[in-house]
């Protein structure tokens, strides 16, 4: 098999009219504190139908991108578009948006998204024209220290509560009982490498946790984006690095590293300086957890290359941004297996999934453009909380508006279940062939 990798820049050219979504901003934005990049993986074995992998600084994928994504590369490459696996590690410092209602604001956000749009195709057919025979390494990696921790806390009646920065909130009368969750303790791993080469020339790594450090009104990697110049640092500047947040619903980083009390004034320059370190610590525990993993890896060459596609309706999900609309892809690569899913799954089902599959080797990809809302368990509407406030989707509904111009999509009480069913089924046909 021959792997390709390429990396692309989408930093906004005009960020004084733009801000950063999820999190309402209550600044305008004030520039640019690090690049923002999408990176692509190309692999091809020979049979005319390559297949491609890729990760973004963004919140998510937007759903028309989705299939001006896909339609390009399947008509500059005649590939199948279901073999195209889209991801974002949900970067709340990234995706712009016009921050003033005027024309320039609304050109600008405009040619950003197209920037994005183009810089994803871009960086796959790069990939696919500098693949070389390869060899492939999975692995997993345990941390040390904390990085993405259970945000929730069960209260002595049952009912959840968030644990931000500031810790759990506990109203009075009441005690804390336990986490309804697990902490994200594993990064998972594919690194590639030509045959006789000491190093990767690609690592995708696979971290189940929500990367949102504060809400600095500036265009920046968040923890990803730290991680991946971390990784760079190490195992050389040529290095693509790329960062997937898997099933993350429910972890967050703010709860290993909080925020600071300060308020944030006009001067933000204490936030900037605590919001750097913070980044560089959290991407030092990342790499100093890795690195020993990766250097016990074995590589091999990986013969066969197959996949695996859901869709609950791609037509109707073309013509109506409003209509439901879940993608679940999987890529197998020999016996290692890369699934494109929704974000915001707790991250039990990512435990469920390593309990139930018949192939342990797999990597969750989020945040693929198909968005449900948050997904726990059917129990976890019972025990409330932020992510599950407004509670499971009402028949036929779609999106729910909670203010002026925002809507919020709500999951499905059995979603979970059923999500994590298909993914089973796609994990059983491809490591039975």
């Amino acid at each position: 098999m021959k792997i390709g990798a390429a990396q692309k820049i989408i930093t906004p050219d005009s960020p004084h009219l733009l801000t950063q979504t999820g999190m309402e901003r209550q600044h305008p934005t004030q520039g640019v504190l690090q690049d923002l990049f999408v990176e692509a993986l190309a692999f091809d074995n020979g049979d005319g139908n390559p297949a491609f992998v890729t990760t973004a600084d963004l919140r998510t994928i937007e759903r028309d991108w989705i299939f001006r994504i896909k339609d390009t590369l399947s008509q500059k490459l005649g590939c199948d578009p279901r073999r195209i696996l889209l991801s974002s590690n949900h970067n709340h410092c990234s995706s712009p948006i016009p921050y003033y209602e005027t024309k320039a604001a609304h050109a600008a956000a405009k040619k950003a998204h197209e920037k994005i749009v183009n810089a994803l195709i871009d960086a796959c057919l790069e990939a696919y024209e500098n693949r070389r025979e390869a060899r492939i390494a999975y692995g997993a990696a345990t941390l040390t220290e904390p990085i993405g921790q259970n945000r929730r806390m069960r209260l002595c009646s049952g009912i959840a509560v968030q644990a931000w920065g500031s810790g759990p909130f506990c109203p009075p009368g009441h005690k804390l009982a336990f986490p309804p969750g697990e902490d994200s303790t594993e990064i998972r791993f594919l690194a590639v490498k030509e045959p006789n080469a000491a190093k990767p020339f690609a690592l995708l790594t696979a971290y189940p946790a929500h990367i949102h450090l504060a809400e600095i009104p500036f265009f920046a990697g968040e923890v990803a984006g730290a991680v991946k110049l971390e990784l760079k640092k190490r195992l050389g500047k040529n290095l693509i690095a790329l960062y997937a947040s898997g099933a993350a619903g429910d972890v967050a980083v703010q709860i290993a590293h909080p925020q600071p009390a300060i308020p944030m004034q006009i001067d933000f320059k204490p936030h900037v300086a605590w919001f750097k370190k913070s980044q560089k610590l959290l991407a030092r525990r990342f790499a100093d957890a890795l690195l020993p993993a990766l250097q016990e890896a074995k590589y091999r060459p990986a013969k066969t290359l197959r996949s695996a596609y859901y869709s609950t309706g791609d037509d109707a999900a073309r013509n109506d941004i409003d209509a439901p609309h879940t993608i679940l892809s999987t890529l197998a690569l020999g016996d290692i297996l890369l699934a494109s899913i929704p974000g915001e799954l707790f991250l039990n089902y990512q435990t469920r999934l390593a309990q139930k599959s018949p192939n342990k080797k797999f990597l969750l990809l989020g945040y693929n453009g198909s968005a449900n809302g948050y997904v726990p368990e059917p129990i976890g509407f019972e025990h409330g909380g932020y992510e599950t406030m407004r509670g499971p989707a009402a028949k036929g509904e779609t999106r729910l508006q909670i203010r002026p111009h925002v809507y919020a999509r709500r999951s499905a009480r059995d979603l979970g279940d059923r999500i994590e069913a298909q993914l089973l089924k796609q994990f059983s046909a491809l490591s039975s062939q």
